[in-house]
């Protein structure tokens, strides 16, 4: 009996053992590296691609470009992050969700960075046709140009404030004339957008606009969040236009 009491007590100790686990290692990290490419408001590409931020929402984690575009974010844990790419005069461009495992070098891509346009938007006018489903647009802006512009409306269904980001559904863009001041145009809301957006014919809808780069549309400085399915627009270095209020036709 004695015997059988000592080797169960041997099994329960060595079985005991094999469950106890050590203290946890320390979080696997790692390094992102990548490129940008600038270009001005008319398309061509900017020799100097330095002074570009390049940081990881939410943390303390950024660098720098340097004068041939390259950049470097060590020592990075494992997650999941948001990049924003900022520089003065320039739009901010945003990747979400860039899934990084750690223990290496990521290498992010090349990503293109534009110059904010010197003409901007002084006067924005919007009204709706019911019948049409139309919101017909008039649109003023600060200077005449030697080359046709596209100016971009954005479509929010909450107040655009003095927040950098403004979160919208849908956008327009507007061949803007050369040498022309004034323009108008319109924007079919179509039963895509009611569906997908949940729009109600009469609910206000907040309009603002600004002027893209030359051969760039309006993708190219926004990104798509699926969590709220808005388009997120960062107005940083931004000269919008005032926000008007029509309501969904």
């Amino acid at each position: 009996m004695r015997n059988i009491i000592t080797g169960l007590s041997i099994i329960i100790l060595i079985i005991g053992c094999e469950g106890e686990q050590g203290p946890a290692g320390p979080p696997l990290t790692g390094n992102i590296e990548g490129w940008v490419t600038l270009y001005d408001d008319l398309g061509n590409r900017i020799q100097d691609k330095s002074g570009v931020n390049i940081s990881l929402e939410e943390t303390s984690l950024s660098a720098y470009s340097d004068t041939d575009g390259y950049w470097e974010i060590i020592g990075i844990p494992a997650g999941i992050y948001d990049f924003f790419f900022q520089k003065d005069n320039f739009f901010t461009v945003k990747f979400r969700n860039i899934q990084f495992v750690g223990g290496g070098t990521y290498y992010l891509g090349e990503i293109p960075i534009r110059k904010v346009p010197p003409i901007f938007v002084t006067e924005l006018e919007a009204s709706n046709d019911p019948l049409s489903k139309y919101i017909n647009i008039n649109i003023t802006t600060s200077n005449p140009d030697t080359v046709a512009r596209r100016i971009n409306l954005l479509f929010s269904k909450d107040p655009i404030g003095s927040s950098r980001l403004i979160e919208y559904i849908l956008s327009s863009e507007i061949v803007f004339p050369a040498n022309r001041l004034y323009c108008a145009t319109a924007r079919t809301i179509n039963d895509w957008y009611y569906a997908l957006y949940e729009l109600e014919t009469g609910e206000p809808l907040y309009l603002v606009a600004y002027v893209l780069p030359i051969s760039e549309d309006s993708s190219s400085v926004s990104t798509y969040n699926p969590a709220t399915k808005r388009y997120e627009f960062y107005r940083d270095n931004v000269t919008l236009s005032n926000v008007v209020i029509v309501n969904v036709p």
